[in-house]
C-alpha cells in the first residue's frame, strides 16, 4: 500500500459512482498461470482498471493493495519490465 491508502477501501460499489472498462486478453501463459491483458479505461475513477481487475478476480500481479493478502512482490517490477519490452 501506498502513502495514503492506511484504511481506504476501495471496491466496486452498487451504490458507488459509475465506471466502465474494457479489458482484452492479449495473451495467456497456462504454466504459470499469467495472462497479459490490454486494459481502457472508459471512465476516469481513481485506480478503476486495478479496482475492476480485482472484483473479476484478475488482480494485477503484485498489487499489494488489490492483490490477494500476503501476495509476494519480489520480481514483479522486473516482471512488468520485460512484459513492456515483449519478453517472458
Amino acid at each position: 500500500a501506498g502513502p495514503g491508502d492506511e484504511g481506504v477501501s476501495r471496491r466496486v460499489d452498487p451504490e458507488g459512482k459509475p465506471a466502465a472498462s474494457r479489458f482484452l486478453r492479449v495473451r495467456h501463459d497456462p504454466a504459470r498461470n499469467r495472462s497479459w491483458v490490454a486494459c481502457r479505461p472508459l471512465t476516469g475513477r481513481a485506480h478503476q482498471l486495478r479496482v475492476h481487475l480485482a472484483a473479476l478476480g484478475f488482480p494485477i500481479r503484485g498489487d499489494v493493495l488489490y492483490g490477494h493478502p500476503g501476495w509476494r512482490t519480489e520480481g514483479a517490477e522486473e516482471a512488468l519490465r520485460s512484459a513492456a519490452k515483449g519478453e517472458e
